[in-house]
């Protein structure tokens, strides 16, 4: 031994869209965690192709924050929760590991999701109806947007079954190592939520943090032009340039606040269904929870 600190890790599994920014962030902020920087750091969720991940662990290592007083390791890479082998390669690696989910309404998230993908330049089709459609065609291969080279991140149901993915959770770690947290929660009390996660990583819960919200719902005034600049930016990194300020502005002004999506009832009563047993699953979770 070198006698270097072997440090506790935990993750934030997700869902997307459920507050898991503004958690990370604000956990970020404590002076005895050592969270990694970018959040997402998407080393374990292998059967999804995405670009830019770490390559072996130690680049996976050397994401995270350098702090003399850290006592834990946090990452918030939300597609660990819906991966078929995350939380498997999760376990090998940190055998002690500690995990936090965050959830929503079903519907909800699907319509932020959606506005997310649309956003990020992965979605091309502006109604979330036609969308949710298209999910089978995509995992086929067809229809798929060019800027998007993963269809299974426009596999909405996936994303939004959280029930069942927290069930595997608890049958594979256990409910004590586990923490769940609804978004209207992590929204209305931040601070309670603060205070009950620094509880369960053991650290102090009196650090000074500012809750401020982060990653805000937008939506593209141009989807083509999200499309165009997650091209531009790939390809930037390909080559190994730096950051453009001008892709900051662009994707600024190209924002505009989201507004709330109204749904024809004969589709949001499809959608409720579809959910029914999941939503039934999911409320069992938070009943034997209690509350905070």
């Amino acid at each position: 031994m070198d006698g270097t600190l072997v440090l506790d890790y935990f993750f934030i599994l997700g869902a997307p869209k459920c507050g898991t920014t503004s958690l990370a962030y604000w956990l970020s902020q404590h002076p005895e965690i050592a969270f990694s920087e970018p959040k997402e750091a998407r080393f374990f969720n292998t059967d999804f192709s995405l670009p830019f991940r770490p390559s072996d662990f130690e680049s996976y290592e050397s994401l995270f924050q350098k702090k003399p007083n850290a006592v834990v390791k946090g990452e918030a890479t939300v597609n660990y929760l819906c991966s078929d082998v995350a939380l498997s390669k999760i376990l090998d690696y940190a055998p002690d590991a500690q995990f936090i989910v965050c959830v929503r309404p079903h519907v909800e998230l699907f319509l932020s999701l959606h506005k997310q993908r649309l956003k990020e330049g992965l979605e091309s089709v502006q109604c979330p109806e036609k969308a949710w459609r298209l999910q089978d065609a995509r995992l086929n291969g067809r229809r798929v947007p060019k800027g998007c080279s993963e269809p299974k991140l426009l596999e909405y149901s996936r994303f939004c079954m959280m029930g069942e993915q927290i069930s595997q959770v608890y049958e594979q770690v256990g409910h004590r190592r586990v923490r769940l947290y609804q978004l209207s929660e992590i929204s209305r009390i931040p601070d309670v939520v603060f205070k009950n996660v620094c509880d369960f990583l053991g650290v102090d819960d009196s650090a000074l943090v500012s809750y401020d919200v982060k990653n805000v719902g937008t939506v593209p005034k141009y989807p083509v032009l999200s499309r165009l600049m997650r091209a531009l930016g790939i390809l930037r990194k390909k080559i190994g340039l730096r950051p453009l300020g001008a892709a900051t502005f662009i994707a600024r002004v190209n924002s505009a606040k989201s507004q709330s999506h109204t749904l024809a009832p004969a589709f949001l009563n499809e959608l409720q269904e579809y959910f029914k047993r999941d939503q039934e699953i999911l409320d069992l979770h938070f009943r034997n929870r209690g509350s905070l």
